[in-house]
């Protein structure tokens, strides 16, 4: 009973909040390292669980080759209240390849509301298999 109370519980959080912590954790440890590793990037939130971070970038990466830079935040719109996570996560994750157009704040979480935004053309990379050494090793270090 309390297991199916719990269920339902979960079930209305994210139904009615987007941006909820279980929703923005799953993005962040489950869906991140996989385009993190086929990117090449790495990216932390901030002190506001809304905002993420790029917090490194792979020389020779996609990422760096596109100019990204460490303390670009992306910001994606919406007016639904989803996760900065999901949205940033989600939008590298469906798009197999060609390019992807990607909007960034600079300067970090701290300067993110009043920053202007870049976008950012990346060309995409191609999938990671499942099981590559790069992928491993993003995983384990989380």
């Amino acid at each position: 009973m309390l297991a199916g109370a719990l269920v339902l519980l979960f079930i209305v959080l994210d139904l009615t909040s987007r941006s909820n912590p279980i929703r923005v954790w799953y993005y962040m440890r489950v869906v991140a390292p996989t385009q993190e590793g086929r990117y090449g990037f790495t990216a932390e939130l901030g002190a506001d669980p809304s905002c993420v971070e790029i917090t490194s970038v792979a020389q020779g990466g996609a990422f760096f080759n596109a100019g990204i830079q460490k303390g670009f935040v992306p910001r994606e719109q919406t007016c639904l209240g989803i996760s900065q996570a999901e949205l940033f996560l989600t939008k590298l994750k469906e798009t197999a390849s060609g390019t992807v157009r990607l909007r960034f704040s600079v300067g970090g979480c701290a300067a993110y509301s009043g920053s202007e935004a870049r976008i950012v053309t990346v060309s995409v990379p191609p999938r990671l298999p499942a099981n590559s050494a790069l992928q491993r090793t993003r995983c384990a270090r989380r």
